[in-house]
C-alpha cells in the first residue's frame, strides 16, 4: 500500500484546484452574447469575456449541430489584442462567420478581425480584415447561402474625425478576404 505524504497531497490538491479554476476564472464575465440558428437547426453562440491572464477582452464561440452537443468554447481572438463588439452571421447551410474589433495596445487603433467556420468543418484561423493604422467602428456582417460573406464598417484615419464606409468580402470556401474597398467619400 502506497501512502502519500501530506506535502504531496497538498500539491495534488493545488494542481486540481488550478485546473478546475482555469476556465472559470480566466474568462469571466461573459457579456454581449449573441446566438443564431440556421434553417436546419444548427446553432452558434458568441460572446465577449475578459481574460484575467492576458488582461484583455477575448471573443469566444461555441456551436451545436442539430440536436447535438455544444462544442467546448473556443477563443477566436488574439490574446495580445483587446477584442470586443463581436457580430455573427450564419447561412441556411450552417456556414458561420464571426467578426469583431480589436484594439492594438501599442498603436491604440481598432482593427476589424474575422473567422470563418464552414459547415461540418473546423474554424479557419482568424485574420485581420481592415487596414492597419485606421480605426474602425459600427461593423456589420452577412453571409448568403452560396457562402459569400460581406462585411462593412466605418473607418477613420487616426487624427481625422471624418468616417468613411469601408467593405470587404470573402468566400467560405477559400476563407480569403478581399482588399478593403472604400464605398463612401
Amino acid at each position: 500500500m502506497y501512502i502519500l505524504s501530506r506535502r504531496k497531497i497538498q500539491i495534488i490538491l493545488c494542481l486540481i484546484l488550478v485546473l478546475c479554476l482555469q476556465n472559470v476564472i480566466a474568462y469571466q464575465p461573459a457579456q454581449n452574447q449573441q446566438i443564431l440558428s440556421d434553417s436546419q437547426g444548427n446553432n452558434v453562440a458568441v460572446w465577449e469575456a475578459y481574460d484575467f491572464i492576458s488582461q484583455t477582452g477575448v471573443i469566444q464561440v461555441t456551436s451545436q449541430g442539430f440536436a447535438g452537443n455544444w462544442t467546448p468554447p473556443l477563443v477566436l481572438s488574439d490574446f495580445n489584442l483587446d477584442s470586443t463588439t463581436s457580430k455573427i452571421a450564419i447561412n441556411s447551410i450552417g456556414d458561420i462567420v464571426v467578426i469583431w474589433s480589436s484594439l492594438n495596445l501599442i498603436t491604440k487603433t481598432y482593427s476589424l478581425y474575422g473567422a470563418i467556420k464552414p459547415f461540418g468543418a473546423n474554424w479557419k484561423p482568424s485574420v485581420q480584415i481592415s487596414e492597419s493604422e485606421v480605426n474602425i467602428s459600427d461593423h456589420k456582417v452577412t453571409i448568403n447561402d452560396m457562402g459569400l460573406i460581406l462585411t462593412s464598417w466605418i473607418q477613420t484615419q487616426t487624427g481625422n474625425s471624418m468616417g468613411r464606409l469601408a467593405a470587404s468580402n470573402a468566400s467560405v470556401a477559400t476563407g480569403v478576404w478581399s482588399a478593403v474597398t472604400i464605398i463612401s467619400q
